[in-house]
């Protein structure tokens, strides 16, 4: 099939309304508390997956991403629930509508974390093994359709969760954090020829890695130590790594998202429990500033820049359920603030584990988990119109 306009772009997304009427919305935009005019989106809603088994409730993730072609595709995992043994499905958007298709992993856990790069290939790390203390750091490719899946670290207990980037040359790079206390975070890259595995620090409960690739092919690694109650960034440079803390949480962090800008600055997205919300730090020359983006239950950031570094954060809002979406109004700490899909059921959770890209026209693409009241957990997707400027 040929590349796909912009216009035939839209005729799919219409296509898909089509076919999923009955699951989807069109709501209008819903800004809050903000002072200053709120550039809202619109936004178009989709089911991609309407069964996931129980997805929602065990910590699955979500991934999606644009491709040469411009079309969406997303990655995530489908159960049995409960069970360390998921499986991981690919869908993306064709002229026909959505395809789906099972990657055949071995074991599996329910946290992918996805990168595709400049010739279309996929590439996935994720956790495999049996029970806990079992963890092993595994690796797959797709490449023209093709699965490839290697074991790279195969100590048992030294992978948790991974995060995984590539550099412009395509080479995959990992940063994954220990299943057992008393192991190293650690960094694995791929050469071009073989895998090279160094640790990075030994800490007490190292989580939630998310990793980032500078200019100069060198790793950026957002994560929480101690269980939740810090949050640290490090980064790589002459083969030395360097450590600092972006914030002491009383509560707990849970998930982190790091971003760098086109001058390799970090940005970085984490939620703070309890009911704190959800925070936004950048560096400077002067060291590590923060603001609040949302309070309340808010859970799961998934962030973006734009063109002009602006961000774009994706977050569960678990006070009632729903999705949201903020972005940054103006310099002086000002966010817009929209609710992307909710509904008035207090028992239907809509949002967890979103994922946000940004296509080259600036429309917002976003997957996310929905728990209906009385059905199987959904994958859904939701495309913005184009984000102008504040």
């Amino acid at each position: 099939m040929g590349s796909l306009t912009a216009h035939s772009f839209r005729i799919i997304l219409v296509f898909l309304v089509a076919v999923g009427s009955a699951r989807v919305a069109f709501p209008g935009a819903v800004a809050d508390e903000v002072t200053g005019t709120c550039n809202t989106p619109e936004w178009t809603l989709t089911v991609v997956d309407p069964n996931v088994v129980d997805a929602d409730s065990y910590g699955s993730s979500t991934a999606i991403f644009i491709d040469s072609r411009d079309r969406p595709n997303f990655i995530y995992a489908k159960g049995p629930a409960g069970v360390d043994d998921w499986r991981f499905k690919w869908t993306g958007v064709t002229a026909s509508g959505l395809r789906t298709r099972a990657i055949p992993t071995e074991q599996a856990s329910a946290q992918p974390s996805v990168a595709n790069d400049s010739q279309d290939r996929i590439h996935l790390c994720w956790r495999s093994g049996g029970f806990f203390g079992e963890g092993v750091l595994s690796y797959g490719k797709i490449e023209r359709g093709q699965w490839q899946e290697e074991i790279v670290d195969p100590e048992a207990g030294s992978t948790g969760y991974c995060s995984i980037a590539l550099d412009a040359n395509d080479n995959a790079h990992i940063v994954y954090t220990p299943e057992l206390a008393n192991r190293p975070m650690r960094y694995a890259h791929w050469d071009g020829t073989a895998w090279i595995i160094e640790d990075v620090i030994v800490q007490g409960g190292l989580l939630s890695p998310s990793l980032a690739m500078d200019s100069a092919g060198e790793p950026h690694v957002v994560y929480t130590m101690g269980s939740g109650t810090e949050v640290d960034y490090a980064f790589r440079s002459g083969g030395a790594w360097s450590f600092e803390t972006i914030a002491t949480i009383p509560g707990q962090a849970l998930a982190t998202s790091l971003v760098l800008d086109s001058f390799d600055r970090p940005h970085v997205a984490y939620d703070e429990f309890f009911a704190v919300g959800i925070r936004y730090a950048t560096r400077t020359s002067a060291g590590w500033t923060t603001s609040l983006v949302d309070s309340g239950q808010r859970w799961d950031p998934s962030l973006v820049l734009d063109a002009d570094s602006v961000p774009h954060i994706v977050y569960y809002d678990a006070d009632v359920g729903a999705l949201r979406y903020a972005t940054l109004l103006n310099a002086a700490d000002q966010w817009c603030r929209q609710v992307i899909d909710d509904d008035p059921s207090e028992f239907v959770r809509i949002g967890r584990d979103p994922a946000i890209v940004l296509d080259r026209d600036g429309r917002a693409h976003v997957c996310y988990h929905s728990h209906p009241e009385d059905g199987p957990c959904e994958v859904k997707y939701a495309v913005s119109t184009p984000l102008a400027g504040p």
